[in-house]
């Protein structure tokens, strides 16, 4: 969990930090989507602390939230690239 915080914040600071507001502002809105995912799996670890085990939902969530991630990491270089 504490990895996936820290490359949503890291990719938060980069799109803040993108001159293209437009850029920015798109960007933003799929970290929205992450902040969610990020939300849900805390809400899940929750549930799974009480059971004492991982569920298959929290596993679920995390796999979900990497691959978003992974795709707004990927956003980002393209928007970097083109001068963003």
């Amino acid at each position: 969990m504490s990895e996936l915080h820290d490359r949503y914040q890291q990719q938060m600071e980069l799109a803040t930090a993108t001159k293209n507001r437009i850029q920015r502002r798109d960007l933003k809105k799929m970290l929205v989507h992450v902040d969610q995912l990020l939300t849900e799996i805390s809400k899940e670890s929750v549930n799974c602390r009480r059971a004492k085990c991982s569920t298959l939902h929290y596993k679920e969530l995390v796999v979900l939230c990497e691959d978003q991630l992974d795709v707004v990491e990927k956003y980002m270089l393209l928007s970097r690239l083109i001068g963003g």
